[in-house]
């Protein structure tokens, strides 16, 4: 008999198995149980003040910058990104373009005019489907879920904050294949509706739901036991390690605490304004609540966060300025400020620690959340932050202010200097981390082989 999968349990048990949502995260080996990778990009747009933004030091021994201040707690779970030999002093209109570091090069021209949110996370030009330019193929978020996100209820989530605009491929940054962009959902609650409806249930439903859940325990329970003696020993190991995940989840799935796995609040933001600029705090807080929660009852193994869309007009009036007044400017206007002008440049730093702010707070709930393998969920993610510009004056692409955190097996807490360094490479090297077998993603020209020093 080959080693268990949960396929062949789910064969094996019928309907029953939607009793167990925690069981579609069991993986085993020799040495017990091994919990699921997970995959998380967050998106902020409009480039940022690289001066502000990058770390200062070398790889192992660096300073955390302005921006990313608020990460400072997290700093030994982050993987910054930097362009080697860059010079925070340097001359920003004759080096802007300079390939250092991550770059986006499959684009259609140099230096490109546009922000280009459709080759971000597939590493493909766009291309014309019925007069709108879309991405030419599948996002790298879509290719790992088609691999690691099939044994779950949601192959993948796509939350929104505030994405909202003219239709375009400013907006959309995720694709399932060549024309077929994926929309965000910008409304926490319909988003909450979506994933979690169904798992309220009123306290007769939650008993009669879990006498069902433990009825299926005590089957597995019985059929393990009955199919050990007619095993090898290799197989025997196996069984073994899945009757040992199985206790583990026993007293989560029946319990009345909930275990890692507990609902988050339905939040209705100011009576359904989901779309106004002033609720973004409130908006980011929710659904980065859903995907902690969505993450660690194992609903899914792939989502997106994305804050805004390319080119983005927000109003970050919750934002004090330098004057200690509100920020009534336009994000996109002061992202085409030039860095002479320092109340911009301090208001752009402002905004980044604010998404800075945002992702320590969704590694916060994940790093608090147990995991199936004594670990917590943080250490079992990839987080991948992206921004769609560099310099937001000139429209670069190059040097990316991109970062990596979490875990899955990468070394963090570094500041990675990196050479001429085509992103395919990058989204390459993050889909091998997450055990996907391919070769190259987007563009094969500008795939040379994934990138080192991830792990």
């Amino acid at each position: 008999m080959s080693a268990m999968s949960r396929r062949g349990l789910i064969r094996s048990m019928g309907g029953a198995a939607l009793a167990l949502p925690f069981l579609s995260a069991m993986r085993t080996g020799a040495q017990g149980v091994v919990a699921p990778k997970r995959f998380l990009v967050m998106f902020t747009p409009n480039g940022v003040f690289k001066p502000n933004w990058f770390p200062t030091g070398s790889e192992h021994d660096w300073e955390i910058s302005p921006c990313l201040a608020p990460l400072a707690r997290h700093k030994d779970r982050l993987l910054v990104l930097g362009g080697q030999g860059w010079d925070p002093d340097y001359d920003a209109t004759h080096n802007a373009r300079d390939h250092i570091g991550v770059s986006i090069k499959c684009l259609p021209s140099l230096p490109s005019q546009g922000h280009e949110l459709q080759s971000m996370l597939t590493g493909l030009p766009g291309a014309e489907f019925d007069g709108q330019t879309w991405a030419n193929g599948p996002s790298i978020d879509q290719i790992i879920a088609n691999h690691i996100g099939a044994d779950t209820v949601f192959r993948s989530l796509e939350a929104g904050v505030r994405v909202t605009g003219n239709e375009g491929n400013g907006l959309r940054l995720n694709y399932l294949d060549a024309g077929a962009p994926i929309p965000a959902e910008n409304d926490p609650a319909a988003m909450w509706d979506r994933v979690f409806g169904t798992l309220s249930l009123d306290p007769a439903e939650a008993d009669r739901r879990r006498a069902q859940r433990q009825r299926v325990v005590d089957f597995l329970h019985r059929r393990f036991s009955t199919l050990r003696p007619r095993l090898g020993v290799a197989d025997q190991r196996v069984l073994d390690a899945h009757t040992a995940s199985l206790s583990a989840l026993e007293s989560r799935l029946l319990g009345s605490g909930g275990g890692m796995c507990t609902l988050p609040e339905r939040q209705v933001v100011e009576s359904g304004h989901w779309d106004d600029w002033s609720n973004m705090p409130a908006l980011a807080r929710a659904q980065m609540d859903n995907i902690a929660a969505a993450f660690a009852c194992d609903l899914t193994r792939v989502a997106t966060l994305q804050v805004s869309g390319a080119a983005s007009n927000a109003r970050y009036t919750f934002l004090n300025g330098p004057d200690g007044r509100p920020i009534t400017e336009l994000h996109h206007g002061l992202s085409h400020e030039p860095w002479s002008n320092a109340d911009a440049m301090e208001k752009m730093t402002r905004i980044s620690q604010w998404h800075s702010e945002q992702l320590a707070y969704l590694m916060d709930r994940l790093a608090e959340t147990p995991d199936l393998d004594g670990r917590t969920v943080l250490d079992n993610t990839c987080i991948l932050w992206m921004n769609e510009l560099s310099h937001g004056v000139y429209h670069t692409h190059q040097n990316m202010p991109w970062l990596l955190a979490g875990g899955a097996g990468m070394r963090t807490g570094r500041f990675l200097q990196l050479g001429d360094t085509a992103h395919n490479d990058l989204l390459l090297a993050i889909a091998q981390l997450m055990d996907v077998p391919i070769d190259h993603v987007g563009s094969p020209e500008w795939t040379t082989g994934a990138m080192p020093g991830l792990t």
